[in-house]
């Protein structure tokens, strides 16, 4: 019976598996250090929207690589552009920064100030950023990621961890500990009737 089952499934999706997979993948150089080098990159104009993927494992950004995703857009700037200061600059330049480690949801960057500064990513804003490392917030900058720094050495840490990822965290361990409390009381429920 379950070879007939088998044989049934891959009889009816192995035609729509068959285009599903249909684009070779490409490889990019790997950079180094990770830096918004595209403003619009496309290696598959007739068969995909974007090549965010190919970018990505190069270790770059797309400016416009959102596809169908509303998007804020900042003033976000890529190598070699005109305004182009780097993934994470200071605003007065007083004193300097540097990226220690850059990733899709967490950016550290070590900063020596002579002065309070504003330190600015150079990534699209949005309100579910957070920065530790210093008493400060996050705030947009014309769309971008910036926080106010004061004045030393610091390891500034801005991390992604939005309001409705937390919610949908707290709903999820209390949504298993009912689960779990509720199969416990069915199975004691069921030996209390066995033992009668």
């Amino acid at each position: 019976m379950v070879s007939i089952v088998f044989l049934d499934l891959m009889l009816v999706n192995y035609p729509i598996l068959k285009n599903t997979f249909n684009i070779k993948p490409i490889s990019l150089e790997k950079n180094a250090c990770f830096a918004q080098r595209y403003r619009d990159f496309n290696v598959y104009p007739r068969k995909s929207r974007s090549s965010m993927h190919a970018t990505f494992l190069s270790n770059s950004g797309i400016v416009n690589a959102y596809e169908v995703v509303n998007v804020k857009k900042g003033n976000v700037k890529i190598v070699g552009e005109s305004g182009y200061r780097g993934e994470a600059y200071l605003l007065n330049n007083n004193g300097y920064s540097r990226v220690v480690q850059f990733t899709p949801n967490q950016v550290i960057i070590e900063v020596d100030l002579s002065k309070p500064d504003r330190l600015i990513l150079n990534q699209n804003f949005d309100s579910g950023w957070r920065v530790r490392g210093v008493k400060s917030r996050v705030n947009p900058y014309n769309g971008l990621i910036s926080a106010e720094i004061p004045q030393g050495q610091h390891r500034v840490v801005f991390y992604y961890l939005p309001l409705s990822f937390m919610i949908g965290s707290v709903i999820t361990v209390f949504s298993i500990l009912f689960l779990c409390i509720f199969l416990l009381r069915k199975d004691r429920n069921k030996e209390r009737i066995r033992a009668r």
